[in-house]
């Protein structure tokens, strides 16, 4: 990969390559994810309409059912560069989290792990030895140093 140039903004992340302009990586686990949580939520909308749905007017139980959830958004929280440029990322949405990397053919987005238990921040890789490390942030405030050690999974350390 020839990338010049890969920066975070605002939790997006953007590159760029050769002479092409600089333009957004999208995901295509966010994009999935996302899709996932709008099905969930219009779901848990139906289930839950319960007893009280008999007093409320056709039309407004109608445009309650049409109305969009806020979009869950796709937040780039950490990236980095190998000398070789090969990219890695962390990204969370909604309460899953997850490290990835993109393949030599370039946009094809490669899951290392995810998961919903915490929130990676602060990846770094070694790439002579094949690992990474990063913060993980849990719900409850506390944060671990962790590395992949069967490279599937993050182990605080």
């Amino acid at each position: 990969m020839d990338i010049n140039l890969a920066y975070l903004k605002k939790g997006t992340l953007y590159l760029k390559l050769h002479h092409a302009p600089v333009r957004l990586l999208k995901s295509e686990f966010g994009q999935s994810t996302q899709e996932r949580i709008k099905q969930i939520q219009k779901r848990n909308f139906l289930r839950n309409k319960g007893p009280m749905a008999n007093f409320v007017p056709p039309e407004m139980l109608k445009a309650m059912e049409q109305r969009e959830e806020p979009e869950t958004m796709v937040n780039f929280t950490s990236m980095c560069l190998t000398n070789d440029g090969q990219l890695f990322y962390a990204l969370s949405i909604g309460n899953v989290s997850g490290v990835f990397s993109l393949d030599d053919d370039f946009m094809k987005e490669r899951r290392l792990f995810h998961g919903s238990e915490y929130t990676v921040q602060y990846l770094d890789i070694h790439p002579e030895n094949n690992l990474i490390a990063c913060v993980t942030r849990n719900a409850n405030g506390t944060a671990n140093i962790a590395t992949n050690y069967d490279n599937r999974r993050f182990y605080p350390s």
